[in-house]
């Protein structure tokens, strides 16, 4: 015998209309029951929802706050990094800072360099560094030397000035001149020209008889005799003009006078 079955698709039509049509069981009620629970708990976690403005006017204060931010400016590099960059660099103000800062350094410099030389601890001041230094650093020098290598140090630093080299003289007795340069090679050409026009300039017309005593003991310095053979005319007319005038003053033994000109005329 042939049974005679509807084809798949009246048979799933046929199924769902049962079912649909079965009335529901007790175990899907309390499914539904407990779906409702769920649902409504969700609900009331969730925060509520904003409206379109509401939304808009929190974004803009976002926006206002993110603004209001310090940002720091930075500046590419060649290697890919970043730098920040201060934004008060290249202000005015912060240009000057600087600016007296290194003068400030340079001066520091100067003054240590005036101590070290007063000091007798370098041989002598670096070329050019002479004209760097002010003429009341110079001053600031101008001390009884110790040694021979200090007088040295003084007299390569003011021998420019010979009012300075003069304010020395007043400082260093004659017969100390004697002892700090006694040894050959100690006193230069030009340190005993510029010594002797300080003498002519600024020491005889105050203390006549101090002047002829430094005049008296420079010549028994070493190598006198070479040194004052080979002075420039602008000492050779100091050494005539110191001369007439202390053969002018009374209080001066006319004989010692002339027997130390001879020394040097």
């Amino acid at each position: 015998v042939l049974l005679l079955l509807p084809p798949p698709q009246q048979r799933n039509t046929l199924s769902s209309s049962s079912s649909s049509s079965s009335p529901p069981s007790s175990s899907s009620k309390q499914d539904e029951k407990k779906r409702a629970i769920i649902d409504k708990n969700s609900a009331a976690s969730s925060p509520p929802s904003q409206t379109p403005a509401a939304a808009a006017a929190a974004a803009a204060k976002m926006s206002t706050i993110k603004d209001a931010q310090p940002r720091s400016v930075t500046n590419k590099v060649v290697d890919g990094s970043t730098k920040k960059k201060d934004p008060t660099s290249s202000s005015p103000s912060l240009k000057n800072v600087k600016k007296t800062e290194k003068e400030q350094k340079k001066k520091k410099a100067n003054d240590s360099k005036v101590a070290t030389a007063k000091k007798g601890k370098r041989k002598s001041l670096e070329y050019g560094e002479i004209e760097k230094i002010s003429r009341e650093q110079l001053r600031d020098m101008l001390t009884v030397p110790k040694s021979s290598l200090s007088a040295n140090n003084t007299l390569k630093a003011i021998m420019h000035d010979i009012s300075l080299v003069g304010e020395w003289l007043h400082m260093v007795s004659p017969k100390k001149l004697f002892k700090l340069f006694k040894s050959a090679g100690s006193l230069s050409q030009d340190q005993l020209c510029a010594i002797i026009r300080a003498l002519s300039k600024y020491v005889a017309t105050k203390d006549p008889e101090r002047a002829l005593q430094a005049l008296k003991y420079l010549a028994k310095t070493g190598r006198f005799g070479l040194n004052i053979a080979m002075v420039d005319e602008e000492t050779e007319e100091a050494i005539q003009q110191v001369f007439d005038f202390l053969e002018k003053q009374d209080n001066l033994d006319s004989v010692q006078v002339q027997s130390i000109k001879d020394l040097y005329v």
